[in-house]
Order: C-alpha cells, then structure tokens, then sequence
C-alpha cells in the first residue's frame, strides 16, 4: 500500500523520487505496461495541472 501511494504521488508532483523501493528505478522496470500507462496518465495530469485536463475533457470546452 505504501509503495502504490507513494508511486502515484511521486508521479503527480513530478519528484521522481519516493520513500520505499519506489525510489529505485527498477521498481518502474518491473510494472505491468497498464501501470506504466496509468502512471504515465497521471504525470501528465500533475504536469498539465489537474484543472486544465479537466477542462479539456469536458464536452463544454469543445462546443462551439
């Protein structure tokens, strides 16, 4: 439990760094590719900011 939260906050502050193992790059290496992507997903979400993915999913944006 404590390396799955620490994994996901690591990617959504974008520290990259993490307590645990999760510090150590081989700890990515060995995850399935759909958390690799889910990972991936949510590092673009603490990229991007979460509002402004938000806002871009929404249907409301992309009426004209």
């Amino acid at each position: 439990m404590i390396q799955t939260l620490s994994s996901s906050f690591a990617c959504l502050n974008i520290t990259g760094t993490a307590p645990e193992s999760v510090g150590n790059p081989d700890f990515y290496a060995a995850l399935p590719a759909s958390v690799m992507a889910i990972l991936a997903f949510v590092m673009l979400l603490g990229r991007l900011e979460l509002f402004t993915v938000l806002v871009l999913l929404s249907p409301a944006f992309w009426r004209p």
